[in-house]
């Protein structure tokens, strides 16, 4: 069995056994150390109130890691007013921003924005690491350069 640094950790899956809404997540508070969001805040009808409650089940410390698709290819987030079947279910496109929004739903957050290259089509993407703690995003920041080749990081938030 392959190790890893948690000693707990949970799944939740669209549709499955352990199918969470983000938008009202049934979990304690600061229930989580690290929550990750992949390709999911698209789908949700209510992505304010989803940021909320990450906000919510993550603790002081904790970090959300969050991406969602093409979010480097439009200049400004495109809004469809429902859900589009033929845009996958998504009720949005992301823009780069996508950080305006996350200052609006939670103003304490800080955000270490990493781009690097797709690895397959070599166009530029963008992971979003979200927390309280700037010191957290600071570690994570040192880590990540550690561990990669060239990658740009912007840190946003309310002390920057």
């Amino acid at each position: 069995m392959p190790r890893h640094p948690f000693t707990t950790f949970e799944v939740s899956q669209y549709g499955g056994p352990n199918s969470l809404d983000l938008q009202s997540i049934d979990r304690e508070n600061k229930a989580y150390d690290m929550v990750i969001v992949n390709h999911v805040l698209e789908h949700v009808a209510d992505d304010l109130a989803a940021l909320k409650e990450l906000d919510r089940v993550c603790s002081s410390t904790g970090v959300v890691a969050l991406s969602v698709p093409d979010l480097l290819r439009i200049a400004r987030t495109r809004e469809y007013g429902r859900r589009r079947d033929d845009k996958h279910g998504h009720y949005r496109v992301y823009g780069p921003d996508i950080v305006e929004r996350f200052a609006a739903a939670v103003p304490n957050w800080s955000v270490l924005a990493v781009t690097v290259a797709d690895p397959i089509t070599g166009a530029p993407d963008r992971l979003n690491f979200l927390s309280r703690s700037v010191s957290t995003l600071e570690t994570f920041h040192d880590l990540l350069r550690s561990a990669m080749l060239a990658p740009r990081f912007v840190l946003h938030g309310p002390d920057r």
